[in-house]
């Protein structure tokens, strides 16, 4: 009986020591306005699989660069309780960019990583098209943020 107590109290004492990257913390959404939207580009994307947390909103914006529409799409995710966690998918790489730490996304994909302004930033380029994901740095970690865009590869 000693023995199934001590088993019990390792496992919930391991259970509370692992650091945070479990797919469990993500969780899916419902994903057709995101999917609707994706018809208005000239471009084909990936997307979020899950997040880490169930939207309450999402905001889609599908623009043009320059006198080419279609060009740019911006997906912004916002909790109850308004943390946000901002998409953007572009087909050409944007000026603007404050990440200065290379990070692994997945075993084949590499990315940058950045902060600024309270502001967090993850970057990485995909078959010629360019990810980026922006959150408020009291929101979500830097961890969560690697696990949301290697997510994105997941086998389904």
């Amino acid at each position: 009986m000693k023995k199934i107590v001590y088993l019990g109290l390792l496992l919930f004492i391991l259970g509370g020591c692992t650091d945070g990257t479990s797919s469990a913390e993500l969780v899916d959404y419902n994903k057709a306005k995101v999917i609707h939207s994706l018809e208005k580009l000239s471009f084909n994307p990936e997307i979020p699989n899950a997040l880490p947390f169930k939207p309450a909103e999402i905001r889609v914006n599908v623009e043009g660069v320059g006198s080419r529409e279609g060009r740019f799409f911006k997906v912004s995710f916002l909790s109850e309780d308004r943390d946000e966690i901002t998409f953007r998918a572009l087909e050409s790489q944007n000026a603007i960019d404050f990440s200065d730490e290379t990070v692994q996304i997945n075993e084949n994909l590499e990315g940058s990583y950045g902060e600024k302004d309270n502001i967090q930033i993850l970057k990485w380029e995909k078959d010629d098209i360019y990810y980026e994901l922006f959150v408020d740095s009291d929101s979500v970690s830097k961890r969560k943020m690697l696990k949301i865009a290697g997510d994105f590869y997941r086998p389904k």
